[in-house]
């Protein structure tokens, strides 16, 4: 089982950003240090919490600092951008990191957002299959490129304007072949939270952290999240029950456990993502990444492989 690291991030909303974005990069490269094999930034635009506004703008200054890990998206909000401009950052970003990058993708959920950029009454859902549709082709076809899908908003050619002695009219090509690993994000309903490490007390990171996420998920009529069953009541789900049910807390046995519980109860799978808090006590969020790569997971790895060979 490989080990992941996503964040939102989630900060104080006055904390300083300058000192959260440092903090932010901190975090990656400790990952990098302890072997993590990818890292999932998350960006949003008019969100005082989360302070990380065009995640692969963020990844950039992480390239030269980190050796082996995944630099990933986490995620493009595909409504918020014309496919050309994403698909070309994307393919120079995948060159700069020579391969290191993964392509996180999403419609974008954040309803302020939206409006800020005059797209609230539309599909955005829509807009993100029609977007990603339009650059995987980019990616495939050659120009002038007469990319026109039927239903399809976005139209993409060069024909008119290429000139190709000087090079004119050609959008560039990722460094992977034939393209980076894309993923997305996935709130399947019913289904267990992501695995998260322990809370010290009321005010702690990690319920500040699910605070926000509960209180989003309300907002937006989607505590169905967070439930552990069909038809659970609304009433049900309070943020001491997200918190009971969407955390594993403990020492590293106890999240051993816990976590070889849970692929029991859900089935094998390849990769668990640790998720990043803001760092109200640094030295406390670096041991306890450094437990989970270090103590957690080399543990997990040795009881399915005992499992495996049984």
């Amino acid at each position: 089982m490989r080990l992941g690291y996503f964040t939102m991030p989630v900060h104080p909303m006055h904390k300083d950003w300058a000192l959260s974005l440092q903090e932010d990069r901190e975090a990656v490269m400790l990952a990098d240090r302890l072997g993590f094999h990818d890292a999932f930034i998350g960006e949003h635009l008019t969100d005082a919490c989360e302070t990380i506004t065009n995640s692969m703008m963020f990844l950039a200054t992480l390239i030269s600092e980190t050796k082996t890990i995944k630099l990933a998206t986490g995620t493009s909000n595909l409504s918020h951008i014309h496919p050309v401009v994403i698909a070309q950052q994307a393919a120079m970003f995948d060159h700069l990191a020579q391969g290191r990058f993964i392509f996180g993708v999403s419609p974008g959920a954040l309803t302020s957002d939206a409006e800020a950029l005059g797209i609230l009454d539309q599909d955005r859902n829509k807009m993100f299959a029609e977007s990603i549709d339009v650059i995987l082709a980019i990616w495939e076809r050659e120009p002038p490129y007469d990319i026109d899908f039927p239903d399809n908003r976005f139209k993409v050619s060069t024909s008119r304007t290429i000139d190709k002695p000087l090079g004119i009219g050609y959008l560039g090509k990722p460094f992977q072949k034939p393209r980076p690993e894309i993923v997305g994000t996935v709130v399947a309903p019913f289904s267990p939270g992501v695995v998260h490490m322990g809370r010290r007390d009321f005010n702690s990171p990690y319920r500040f952290y699910w605070h926000q996420m509960y209180s989003k998920m309300k907002r937006g009529k989607r505590l169905y999240v967070f439930k552990s069953h069909k038809d659970q009541p609304d009433e049900e789900i309070t943020l001491d029950y997200v918190l009971d049910h969407c955390m594993i807390t403990g020492s590293p046995n106890r999240i051993v456990d816990r976590i070889l519980a849970l692929r029991e109860e859900v089935g094998d799978f390849g990769e668990i993502v640790y998720a990043g808090v803001d760092w109200a006590d640094p030295a406390l969020e670096k041991r306890s990444m450094t437990l989970m790569a270090e103590q957690v997971l080399p543990r997990v790895n040795a009881a399915i492989g005992k499992s495996a060979a049984a």
